[in-house]
C-alpha cells in the first residue's frame, strides 16, 4: 500500500510540474515571439545609399524623374529579383527613403528579449529586438543590396491563459 501511495503522489507532483509555467522567462517569451514573427511574408525593406549604389552598379536599379527630382526605379534585371523599388531625391535631399520589396518571402527573426515588465490585467510587456532573415533572397542580392539587415525594437503584450502564455499585440518602438 505504501508503494502505491508514493507512486500516486509522485505522479501528481509530476503532472503538476508539467503544466504551463505562470512565470514568463526571456526564453519562453522569445519562443512565443519567434512563432508569431516567423511566418514568411512580402516585406518592403528600407535600404541605405550604399545599397542603392551597389545595386545600381550591379544593374538592378536606375533612376528616373524630371529636373531636380530623381526616383529609384527597377531595371529589367532588377525586376527578376524585386517586386518594387522606391525612394525620392529632390535637389540632392532625400525626401522619401530608398526601399525595395524582394520577390522572395522574408521571415522575421527575434534577436533577443531585452526586458519583461508587468502590464495591466495580469499581462506582461516584453521588449525585444528583431531583424529580417534574408536567407530566402538570392546570394547575389544579399551581397549587394541587402548586406545590412535593419534591427528593430518592439514591445509585445503577452497574456497568461490556462494553457500558457500567448501573444496578444505588439507595437513598433524604433
Amino acid at each position: 500500500m505504501r508503494k502505491c501511495s508514493i507512486s500516486i503522489a509522485s505522479l501528481l507532483l509530476l503532472a503538476a510540474g508539467c503544466g504551463s509555467s505562470k512565470i514568463l522567462t526571456r526564453g519562453n517569451a522569445k519562443d512565443i515571439l519567434s512563432k508569431q514573427y516567423g511566418t514568411p511574408a512580402k516585406v518592403r525593406v528600407t535600404i541605405d545609399r550604399q545599397a542603392v549604389i551597389d545595386g545600381g552598379s550591379q544593374g538592378y536599379f536606375g533612376t528616373g524623374g524630371f529636373g531636380l527630382t530623381s526616383d529609384l526605379v527597377l531595371t529589367e534585371k532588377g525586376k527578376n529579383y524585386f517586386d518594387s523599388a522606391g525612394g525620392e531625391v529632390v535637389a540632392g535631399t532625400l525626401i522619401r527613403p530608398f526601399s525595395v520589396t524582394p520577390k522572395a518571402l522574408i521571415k522575421s527573426e527575434v534577436i533577443s528579449v531585452t526586458g519583461i515588465s508587468d502590464g495591466s490585467d495580469g499581462t506582461k510587456i516584453v521588449e525585444f529586438t528583431w531583424t529580417y532573415d534574408f536567407s530566402a533572397v538570392p546570394k547575389e542580392i544579399r551581397d549587394s543590396v541587402l548586406k545590412v539587415a535593419p534591427v528593430f525594437t518592439n514591445e509585445a503584450t503577452l497574456r497568461l491563459y490556462d494553457d500558457g502564455w500567448r501573444f496578444v499585440s505588439d507595437k513598433n518602438v524604433k
